[in-house]
C-alpha cells in the first residue's frame, strides 16, 4: 500500500474560504429538462411541422433565437 503525505486528501476534494460550493436540487433537473422538453416540442412541432430545404438566412435565424435563449439560462 502507498504511503499518504500529510498533505494529501482521502480521495475527495475540500473547498477553500474562497470557493463556494455548488449543489443544485433534484426539482431544479425536473423543471430544466422538462423546459428543454417544451423547447423541443415547441422547435419540431410548431415550427417546423412541414419539411423543407432550410436555406442560408433561415438557419442564420434560428441559431440566433436559440442562442439567445441559452444565454438566457447562462
Amino acid at each position: 500500500m502507498a504511503k499518504r503525505h500529510a498533505a494529501e486528501t482521502p480521495g475527495m476534494i475540500l473547498a477553500t474560504a474562497n470557493e463556494a460550493a455548488l449543489t443544485i436540487s433534484p426539482m431544479s433537473w425536473v423543471w430544466f429538462v422538462g423546459a428543454v422538453l417544451v423547447f423541443l416540442a415547441l422547435d419540431l412541432g410548431v415550427f417546423h411541422r412541414k419539411a423543407h430545404a432550410v436555406g442560408f438566412r433561415e438557419a442564420l435565424i434560428w441559431t440566433a433565437i436559440w442562442f439567445s435563449m441559452a444565454m438566457a439560462f447562462a
